[in-house]
This record gives structure tokens, sequence and C-alpha cells, in this order.
């Protein structure tokens, strides 16, 4: 069984991972920067917003998938991200584990789509090669 990533070169798969890597960053970040940079520095609040900012459109976009209510979407959202920041030892981890894997799956299914063209142009030449093949 082929899956989307069978149709996709070396090189947008690279893609898609790198995108992986760089949105499951972006949670883990915050919450480092929450516990233990932003109480010894106050100014690094400024990072820790901007990481909630960036992360808070995708999960919300993204449990809007299966909660099919903007509202509880980002309620969601909110209490995750929440949770992230402020919640005890173990809800933070386990809020962490959630937005790192959600931000990372999101990442890699908006990656660099295959062009249609090229997809054509593969088939047709599997078409040509078996016709070759047969002759």
């Amino acid at each position: 069984m082929k899956t989307k990533f069978a149709k996709l070169n070396k090189k947008a798969i690279l893609t898609r991972i790198v995108a992986a890597l760089a949105a499951s960053f972006l949670p883990a970040a915050t919450y480092t920067v929450v516990h233990y940079q932003a109480p010894v520095n106050p100014m690094y609040w400024i990072l820790a917003l901007a990481g909630l900012a960036y992360s808070a459109p995708t999960v919300a976009k993204w449990a809007q998938g299966w909660a099919h209510s903007p509202y509880k979407a980002w309620a969601f959202t909110v209490l995750t991200e929440g949770m992230l920041s402020f919640g005890l030892p173990a809800m933070s981890i386990t809020a962490l584990v959630i937005l790192v894997g959600i931000n990372a799956l999101c990442a890699t299914y908006a990656g660099p789509k295959p062009k249609k063209a090229a997809i054509r142009r593969k088939a047709s030449l599997r078409v040509v090669e078996a016709e070759s093949a047969a002759a």
C-alpha cells in the first residue's frame, strides 16, 4: 500500500521532515522559556508569547477538524497551551507531547505537494515502459 510519501521525491520528503522538526521545536522551546528562562528574566515572556501565538492557530485549526466547532477548538487550544505554560509538571509535559505531535503532523501535511504535471509525466512514462516491455 502506497502512502502520500511514495508520490513525493526525496527533496519534498526532506522538506516535510525538516518542517515537522521545526514545528515540533516551537512547543518545546516555549515550554523551556516559560518554565526555566522567563522566571529568571521577564524579558523572555516575549519569546513565550511568540511561541504560543505561532502554535495556537495551528492547534485550533487541527482541533476544529474533530471538534466540529470553532468554540470547542479554541477552548481546547487555550486549555492545552495554558497547561503547557502554567500547569503542574505532569500536565505541562502531557500538553507538550500533545502540542509537539499536533504541530509536527500539521507541518508534515502542509508541506510541498507533488506537482500534478510531474505525477502525470511519471504515469505516462510507466505506460510507455510497459508498452515497450510488452513489444
